[in-house]
């Protein structure tokens, strides 16, 4: 527990510098320290024109030039996509329409 707490009180300090997204600071079981809302779930409508999960890995890749998809989560309005560039493991959202 304070451990945690430790690790959320280093990621807010460096969080700016190294890019920490609410989804990974989650990942990290950080979301209580860190007071983040619960994760949303994206619910298309009838009217909703929602793209697919791989249009979504596709146009995470074009917007990071490149990068093997990891995982594609559907998120809040959209898409949490994971990518692997370079050896760094990079979370990208990508909105839903």
């Amino acid at each position: 527990m304070r451990s945690k707490l430790l690790l959320a009180t280093v990621l807010l300090l460096v969080g700016s510098s190294l890019n920490i997204l609410p989804a990974q600071a989650r990942d990290l079981g950080l979301s209580e320290h860190l007071r983040l809302p619960p994760p949303a779930t994206f619910t298309p409508g009838a009217n909703d024109r929602s793209i697919s999960p791989s249009e979504a890995a596709r146009i995470a890749q074009q917007q990071n030039g490149g990068g093997r998809v990891l995982a594609v989560e559907r998120g809040d309005r959209g898409y949490r996509v994971k990518l692997l560039k370079n050896g760094d493991v990079r979370i990208v959202y990508v909105p839903g329409n």
